[in-house]
């Protein structure tokens, strides 16, 4: 499992994975929401902004300044 880091804010959790390849899928991601309660997630890459069905956005690295 490979989860950069996990940022708490308001008594939340949200695991952020920070993908350096064009390969964004993020398998361990997905997992740490699924098996540890983690309700949100946040994937850095080289793309741009985005989310998906599984509370799960998508953020250009660039934003990471922002966090």
């Amino acid at each position: 499992m490979e989860i950069d880091f996990f940022i708490r804010y308001n008594n939340q959790v949200t695991a952020v994975e920070v993908k350096s390849a064009d390969n964004t899928k993020s398998k361990s991601l997905k997992s740490v929401m699924e098996n540890y309660g983690v309700k949100s997630g946040l994937k850095l890459s080289s793309k741009n902004l985005g989310s998906n069905n599984e509370n799960v956005t998508g953020l250009p690295i660039y934003m990471s300044i922002f966090l």
